[in-house]
């Protein structure tokens, strides 16, 4: 595919210069451009006007009929035309990159694609939608340098926009290659793990936290998370060594979940003295909190406080109406059960009823609604 005649600066001068100063006389450029633009009031230029949607459009054309195909091109030629009209648009510039490099067949598009990308960044160098696209394009055409740096940029600003975008590129790097996306900061380090667990990849989230935990072993986000996982995990022997009964934990809302899940093992294990100045510290400190709630419930009812576990789950369950319905369904079982314990049926029912109506392939409570009526609802 032939790269149309659309540059700001010829698509030469990025190979160097014989004076060396092509990236100065790049840089030099675009923001003499920038200014004269705003002088003669063309803000305009730098809107992006339906990007997206033209390029979706285009994206399936593409599909249906052919990256070839005139009605293809044509689509191609209209986005390009408006990309003439705002050559500041740097999200579009990016954007029409990567339609270039979808579309074409050779070694040519790729270079025409990476060239656009660049001058997109260039253009907007900490402008998240504009960097994803462009390191996107650029790691595709073998510039895998160039994208890990945008992707170690964009931590310093939007660690967790950084986290989604290594995970698209990380297909295209080697092992060593991911690590040097990651900048020496304690928060990139856990958006990344967050991420990772996010899509079900516990097991490769668990060297990053190893090395998160020795690196910043002060970071107390990182301590809470880890203290989150190894929970989910089940594990208590583990979660009592991350939280040992002599340590003093920090005083802060940060540290809430800290003092609730060291309540909860203290009561599992025996200790109501240490479970209850524990679950206390944690209402006071976060008492709101839907993952405070619900740990003091499950540590009150390893106390036999059965009416004090109901109270903080029925207070998450009322104070967080907008809940995810996985965790709405995490506490409602919690009562459903406790009600039964209680001999408290139609209480129970109305519980079993409520889980089934946000997750109706959710087989306990399918399995609860049959023991309680006779028959599945």
């Amino acid at each position: 595919m032939q790269e149309p005649q659309l540059t700001l600066i010829d698509e030469r001068s990025e190979a160097g210069r014989p004076d060396g100063r092509g990236p100065l006389w790049i840089a030099l450029t675009l923001l003499a451009t920038a200014a004269l633009a705003t002088i003669f009031g063309a803000d305009i230029a730098r809107q992006t006007v339906d990007t997206r949607e033209q390029a979706e459009k285009i994206g399936r054309l593409s599909l249906t009929e052919g990256s070839r195909s005139p009605a293809t091109q044509a689509a191609l030629r209209e986005f390009r035309e408006t990309l003439v009209e705002r050559p500041l648009d740097s999200r579009r510039r990016a954007q029409y990159g990567a339609l270039l490099l979808d579309l074409g067949r050779d070694a040519t598009d790729a270079r025409a694609a990476a060239f656009h990308a660049r001058q997109a960044v260039a253009l907007a160098p900490v402008t998240v939608p504009t960097l994803r696209i462009a390191a996107r394009t650029l790691v595709r055409t073998g510039d895998r340098d160039t994208s890990v740096t945008l992707v170690r940029r964009m931590f310093q600003f939007d660690a967790p926009a950084a986290a989604r975008l290594l995970l698209e590129i990380e297909p295209w790097l080697y092992a060593g290659e991911l690590d040097d996306a990651l900048p020496d900061d304690p928060e990139a380090w856990l958006a990344w793990y967050g991420r990772l667990r996010r899509e079900g990849r516990s097991k490769s989230s668990l060297p990053v936290m190893a090395q998160l935990r020795r690196r910043w072993p002060d970071f107390l986000a990182a301590r809470v998370a880890e203290a989150l996982q190894v929970n989910r995990a089940g594990d208590d022997l583990t979660l009592r060594r991350l939280l040992p009964a002599d340590e003093r934990l920090p005083e802060t809302r940060a540290a809430a979940p800290l003092h609730a899940l060291r309540g909860r093992i203290e009561a599992t294990l025996g200790d109501p003295i240490a479970a209850r100045r524990d679950l206390q510290s944690a209402d006071r400190l976060d008492g709101d909190s839907l993952f405070v709630l619900r740990i003091r419930g499950d540590g009150l009812l390893a106390l036999d406080d059965r009416d004090g576990a109901r109270d903080a789950w029925l207070g998450a369950l009322f104070g967080h109406p907008d809940a995810l319905p996985n965790r709405r369904v995490e506490i409602l079982k919690r009562l459903a059960q406790l009600e039964e314990r209680e001999g408290r049926s139609g209480v129970a029912l109305r519980h079993w009823r409520s889980i089934r109506s946000l997750d109706p392939e959710d087989r306990e409570s399918a399995t609860a609604l049959k023991r309680l009526t006779g028959a599945s609802e």
